[in-house]
C-alpha cells in the first residue's frame, strides 16, 4: 500500500481548522497530518493537546523548509492565500487552499500559474461538490430530468454575534467581501457547477449596519 500523503496545515484558527478540520483528522484514509503552522502559540497548543502530537511552527518559511510534508492545507486568512500558495508551490508541495481562493482574479491567476510552473496540484476547498445530495442534483440536471434550467435561487444569511469565532475579522475592509465572499462562495461555485460558467454579473447592495 502506498504511503499516506503527509499533510501540513497552515493556519490553525478556531473558526476554520479547530472546528471544521481537526475533528475529522483521525478519519483520513489516504493522508495524515504531520505538521502545523500558526503564528499564534495558543492555536498550536490547542491542536496538539486535543488532536495529536504534531510538529509545530510559527514561521511559514521554516514550516515549508523543515516540516516532513508532501502537501499543504492553506487555512489562513484570505489575504494570505496568494503568498502562501505561491511559496508552497515553489517548495514543491501540493496544495489544498481554503475558499475563497484570493481577493482578486489577478491573484488567483498568479496562484494557478505558480502551481503549473512548479508542477504541483492546487485545489480549492469547494467541499459542496462532494455532498451526495448536491451531486444528485447535478446528475438530475445533466440527465435533463428537471427540464431546462433557467433560474437558481439561493439565500445565505449569518448572525452578527459571532465575534468569538473570528467573524469580526471577516467583516473588515481587508476581507474585501466579508461573510458573503467567505460563505456564499460555496453557493456561487454550485451555480457554476450546475449551470455553467458565469457570463455576466450584476448586483444590489444595501448597508444594514453603518459600522
Amino acid at each position: 500500500m502506498k504511503d499516506k500523503v503527509k499533510l501540513g496545515i497552515a493556519g490553525c484558527g478556531f473558526a476554520g481548522t479547530q472546528t471544521m478540520y481537526a475533528p475529522i483528522l483521525r478519519l483520513l484514509e489516504k493522508g495524515r497530518v504531520t505538521a502545523l503552522m500558526d503564528p499564534d502559540p495558543q492555536a498550536l497548543d490547542f491542536m496538539t493537546q486535543n488532536y495529536g502530537d504534531f510538529d509545530g511552527y510559527d514561521d511559514y518559511g521554516e514550516f515549508l523548509a523543515k516540516a516532513d510534508i508532501d502537501a499543504v492545507l492553506v487555512a489562513s486568512p484570505i489575504h494570505l492565500h496568494e503568498v502562501q500558495v505561491i511559496q508552497a508551490a515553489q517548495a514543491g508541495k501540493h496544495i489544498l487552499c481554503e475558499k475563497p481562493m484570493a481577493p482578486t482574479i489577478e491573484a488567483c491567476d498568479r496562484m494557478r500559474q505558480a502551481a503549473e510552473t512548479h508542477d504541483v496540484t492546487l485545489m480549492i476547498g469547494f467541499v459542496k461538490r462532494f455532498d451526495k445530495c448536491l451531486q444528485m442534483a447535478q446528475d438530475l440536471i445533466q440527465a435533463g430530468k428537471l427540464g431546462a434550467l433557467f433560474h437558481i435561487r439561493a439565500e445565505v444569511s449569518w448572525r452578527h454575534d459571532l465575534s468569538p469565532l473570528g467573524f469580526n475579522r471577516r467583516q473588515s475592509l481587508r476581507a474585501l467581501g466579508g461573510i458573503f465572499r467567505d460563505n456564499a462562495s460555496h453557493i456561487v461555485d454550485l451555480c457554476r457547477w450546475w449551470a455553467g460558467e458565469i457570463q455576466s454579473v450584476s448586483g444590489q447592495a444595501k448597508i444594514l449596519r453603518p459600522d
